[in-house]
């Protein structure tokens, strides 16, 4: 709140005295400056950047959930395994990494679809079993929680 009432008084006092030197100064750092270094600015990156405030506002409402749950865990944990992560993909080559995992992946499916396609046995019969047994009800009726 501060800072805009700030902002509002130099620009008061930059339209109310521009002859002045305060005025001139003012005009030069609060106008003349940012328009030069904001010259490459176009339509289209503007609609862009005002998208982009939309979103991260609507986003900052789940941040603090997001950040509640992430702080939770063990937060070194989560820079180490970045970092294994990093120096594996550095080190081994993402190719090969990539390589791997997909064989390791690719025999992990293999031993499901191996075991899920075995024939049962047709001599192991199943043995049906006993039905459990269910407590006496209560006596004076009512539900055992209770």
């Amino acid at each position: 709140m501060l800072i805009s009432v700030l902002f509002l008084v130099l620009v008061a006092v930059m339209q109310a005295f521009p002859d002045t030197a305060v005025g001139r100064g003012l005009r030069h750092w609060m106008v003349e400056v940012p328009a030069r270094k904001l010259t490459f600015l176009t339509p289209k990156l503007v609609i862009g950047l005002l998208l982009m405030t939309v979103v991260v506002a609507l986003l900052a409402q789940v941040v603090p959930v997001g950040m509640a749950m992430a702080m939770a865990g063990d937060l070194g944990a989560y820079m180490e395994i970045t970092v294994a992560v990093t120096a594996l993909l550095a080190g081994a080559g993402t190719r090969r990494l990539l390589a791997a995992l997909r064989h390791r992946m690719g025999q992990a499916v293999a031993a499901v679809r191996r075991r899920l396609a075995r024939p049962r046995s047709a001599g192991a019969v199943r043995r049906p079993t006993r039905p459990r047994r269910r407590p006496p009800p209560d006596p004076e009726g009512r539900p055992a929680f209770a």
